[in-house]
């Protein structure tokens, strides 16, 4: 769900209301506040997604000091998964550079490919797996945020996510 606008708060606590229904989490996109990334954060639950997260400028997870916004890491603590979502606009070095050197990784690392991102910034997943081994990130942690992890938060570890034998090595929407 795209959370910005005047109507943004009500569209995610409607949101939530059918994910409960349906048993299903939220996935949140930070976008061009309203509302603040401060506001959307504590709607969320165990389960639920953050993405954008790693954005820079306006909206975003950081204090003017550089700190990690409090609301972020409560969210994490309550099993908020936080998403890269790369994007085309959706990432940023800085932010990124300094939510790793206050030790903050992401869950879940995507690309948010489209037809925007293949002309530049994004292009595929690996592009945006090595922007993080550039930023020193180890590879072990890259490779877990992109297949074993992922896997889990949509609940289908069991058939994809790894190389294993018996599991799928085609895209869940393979034709």
């Amino acid at each position: 769900m795209k959370a910005s606008g005047a109507h943004s708060v009500t569209s995610i606590h409607l949101a939530r209301q059918a994910a409960k229904e349906l048993g299903k989490p939220v996935m949140v996109h930070i976008g061009v506040s309203p509302p603040t990334v401060e506001e959307v954060l504590p709607l969320l639950r165990e389960g639920d997604i953050l993405t954008h997260s790693f954005r820079g400028m306006p909206n975003y997870v950081l204090q003017s000091n550089g700190k990690i916004i409090p609301e972020l890491k409560e969210a994490r603590q309550r099993g908020v998964i936080i998403d890269i979502g790369h994007g085309i606009g959706a990432f940023s070095f800085k932010v990124a550079r300094t939510l790793l050197k206050q030790d903050f990784f992401p869950d879940t690392i995507s690309s948010d490919i489209h037809t925007l991102g293949l002309q530049g910034l994004t292009y595929d997943l690996p592009t945006t797996m090595s922007k993080f081994l550039n930023l020193g990130t180890d590879i072990e942690g890259i490779i877990r945020a992109t297949t074993c992890t992922p896997a889990k938060v949509i609940e289908k570890e069991k058939e994809i996510g790894s190389l294993k034998e018996g599991k799928r090595k085609y895209p869940l929407h393979s034709p």
